[in-house]
């Protein structure tokens, strides 16, 4: 176990920032030693923290571009994801690493750490989706609602005992995982035979399972997926027990999560890749809220409730257009970009382009 406490004096206004955080990841472990602590001799001191957050965080979005070519099969420049996300993988941890190092840990620097992070998790799944052809709605968006509520619980809990906790299983171990599980698609007998469907498969035919048309119609891909966020069921309930349960707030955020879920199921708005895009940023909506309550000790944040009364909406009103797509994402961007924005004026005070020469060199 890897106990980290970081704490910066603020010589602006004589205050202390102090991260605590918790890890028994091994591949964490194996990272920071092997990798990340070599890279800090050869990055140059000068480089914020948050600069190399951002840096890391952007080759996830291409990563995510990449894997959009699938739906035209196209893999070029396939081979590019492993290394993005490894990358990515790596600046997680070494933004943090700098920010010691240089004593330029700061409130802004871990919500925007935490912040762009929340995106990776929509950005893979609807990779893999994409990748492996899986078109079934609750495949979709019941490994994007455990999903978020993984990441989200793992926030309720840094709130409620002022502590991240990463498991043995942490970020990193999923995220390479799912990485893994892209980079395959890229190989044509392994995509070929993840993309089999039950209904292909002699035994499962012969089975109960011939009685329910929806589950044959599910490639091996889905049913992995769907294993996963089992396997990601038990982590949520571990966090919750650990830190005593959740608020009427976030058990609040969870049920309008689900119910929209539900509806953008059942709804039959078919516009590129929107809908699962729109339901990833009300999670990172969500989330983007608590983690300005942890910064800045307020009080845990409601939920939104207009997209999942939206979602309703448009099902019983039968609003299946492209441009109720194109609304229901558009407002909550705005929702996330005015909370972050105000957050980022707030403490824009611990930005900084380049970090300031170490006390040490500047005497001399």
């Amino acid at each position: 176990m890897k106990s980290e406490n970081l704490k910066v004096q603020d010589s602006s206004d004589n205050t202390k920032y102090t991260y605590s955080a918790t890890s028994e990841s091994f591949l964490d472990g194996i990272f920071v030693k092997h990798i990340v602590k070599p890279m800090l001799k050869v990055i140059p001191y000068g480089i914020p923290a948050n600069i190399i957050t951002i840096f890391s965080n952007s080759l996830v979005i291409l990563s995510f571009i990449i894997a959009m070519q699938a739906t035209r099969g196209s893999h070029f420049l396939w081979f590019l994801i492993p290394i993005f996300i490894t990358v990515y993988v790596i600046g997680d941890s070494l933004d943090g690493e700098q920010a010691r190092r240089t004593k330029t840990g700061s409130p802004l620097g871990e919500f925007m750490d935490h912040f762009l992070d929340t995106f990776v998790t929509g950005v893979l799944i609807i990779s893999m989706s994409v990748s492996y052809g899986i078109t079934n709605p609750f495949v979709i968006y019941i490994s994007l609602f455990i999903s978020y509520t993984t990441q989200g619980t793992a926030f309720w809990e840094k709130y409620r005992t002022h502590r991240m906790v990463f498991g043995k299983f942490s970020s990193s171990e999923t995220i390479l995982t799912f990485t893994l599980i892209i980079t395959l698609a890229g190989i044509t007998p392994i995509h070929d035979a993840l993309c089999t469907r039950l209904s292909e498969i002699g035994f499962i035919q012969s089975s109960f399972l011939s009685s329910y048309p929806a589950v044959l119609n599910m490639n091996i891909m889905a049913v992995i997926m769907l294993v996963m966020d089992l396997v990601a069921i038990g982590n949520i309930t571990i966090t919750l027990i650990r830190c005593g349960g959740a608020s009427a707030k976030y058990w609040l955020h969870l049920l309008l999560a689900g119910i929209t879920a539900v509806f953008f199921m059942l709804s039959d708005i078919q516009f590129l890749h929107i809908p699962p895009i729109t339901y990833s940023f009300l999670n990172i909506d969500y989330i983007s809220s608590l983690l300005v309550s942890i910064v800045e000790k307020k009080k845990d944040p409601w939920p939104d409730f207009i997209l999942p009364a939206a979602s309703i909406v448009i099902y019983f009103m039968h609003i299946d257009t492209p441009l109720a797509a194109v609304l229901c994402l558009v407002f909550i961007m705005l929702r996330i970009v005015i909370r972050v924005t105000a957050f980022i004026v707030r403490n824009r005070k611990y930005w900084v382009w380049k970090n300031p020469a170490p006390v040490a060199e500047s005497n001399q």
